[in-house]
């Protein structure tokens, strides 16, 4: 348990969805998101969620967010 830091190019997300998979359990939020991108995919939490995303749309339109 703890903190990963991973840097994916906005441009390479493909999706964003909220997840209830055990293997997310490390995350240190109950708040828990798949992410999908070109190479594979993460689990994790964000701090501000409503800030985080409108950033990642901002920057590439083309990620479907499904909450």
């Amino acid at each position: 348990m703890g903190t990963f830091k991973a840097v994916i190019p906005c441009a390479d997300i493909i999706s964003i969805k909220r997840t209830h998979n055990p293997l997310a359990s490390m995350s240190m939020s109950f708040k828990r998101f798949d992410v999908k991108y070109r190479g594979g995919q993460i689990l994790m939490s964000v701090k501000d969620e409503p800030a985080f995303f409108a950033e990642l749309v901002k920057r590439n339109p083309n990620i479907r967010i499904l909450l």
